[in-house]
Parts: C-alpha cells; structure tokens; sequence
C-alpha cells in the first residue's frame, strides 16, 4: 500500500549499487544507510525531496553529437575534483561489444576535493536533477542512440540514486 520503506545497508561494489538501484526503483521508498568507517552511519533518503536547499557544485557537458548518431552515450558523473571516469576506457568498453561511443554526458564536481564528499538530502536533489536533465537532453538531442553507458565516479550509496532516479526514463539497455 505505498508504506514500504526499504533501508539499503551494504558494503559492496559500487556497479552493485548502480545494479540495485537500476531494480529497485518501483518497489517503494527507499534510503541508504553509507558507512563512513571510524564515523556513525549516515542515512541518505528517501531520493524525491520537494524542495532543494542544498549548495549546487555540478556543472553539466552535453556533447556534441551529429545529426545521426549510432552508437551508445555515456553518462559520466564525477563527483569530486580529481576522481573522473577515463573516456578511452569506456570507449574499449563498447569497443569490445562491436560498438562506439558516441560521446559522453559529463556531470562534474570541480569545487570538491573529497571522494566521500558530505551531502545532505538537499545537494542529493540536485545532483538527481542534473542526472533528468541529461536524460532529457538524450532524448531531445539524441534520441537514436542505441544504448546508455553509466559511469560512475561518485560514492555507492549516489550510485545507487542516480540509477534509481533515472532508470524509469532509460529505454533499452543501461551498462554500468
């Protein structure tokens, strides 16, 4: 009846989270219980807040595409200065599959030099309304693309909202 509340407490991989969130999107309301080693445990969630409130450091990189891409797009999220995706290995990855990168989406944080950067639900908010952004920018600019790369530069318990947030609107075939 909508009263699920499901606490996702997990030490694994961060493509695990990406996998976990890209499935658990319809199952109800959801958070995620991170542990920052030697500190308590910090509970982020649930992933739709109304209002945002929180500090915007992303800025956002559409590529340049040509009027009729084939091949798969990459969205990249790096969240912090100094921690990214390497482009060549994504490009070997679809590579690999017979296929090429059409470009890559970048949502980057240059103002943050931590990788277990402290956010709050509010700065979640706003990295989730990059990510829609960058799904509607793909589907107004790129809509014949044939596949979504997720690269992931960022914490697991982001990893697992980001997927969780954008997978509704994903049609096809979402790697990680």
């Amino acid at each position: 009846e909508g009263a699920t509340h499901f606490i996702i407490v997990a030490r694994a991989p961060l493509p695990v989270f990406a996998y976990l969130g890209a499935r658990m999107y319809r199952y109800g309301k959801i958070s995620v219980a991170n542990d920052f080693k030697d500190g308590p445990w910090e509970l982020y969630g649930p992933h739709w807040v109304p209002q945002s409130l929180g500090r915007d450091d992303f800025d956002h990189h559409p590529p340049k595409v040509g009027s009729d891409p084939t091949g798969k797009l990459a969205l990249v999220l790096h969240s912090a200065k100094g921690h990214s995706t390497h482009v060549h290995s994504l490009k070997r990855m679809v590579e690999v599959e017979g296929d090429q990168l059409v470009g890559c989406y970048e949502i980057v944080n240059d103002k943050t030099t931590q990788y277990e950067f402290a956010l709050t639900n509010a700065e979640l908010s706003i990295i989730l309304a990059h990510a829609h952004e960058a799904i509607a920018w793909r589907s107004r600019e790129a809509p014949r693309t044939n596949g979504l790369v997720f690269a992931l530069a960022c914490p697991n318990w982001l990893a697992f909202f980001l997927t969780n947030t954008i997978n509704p609107n994903v049609v096809g075939r979402m790697d990680f």
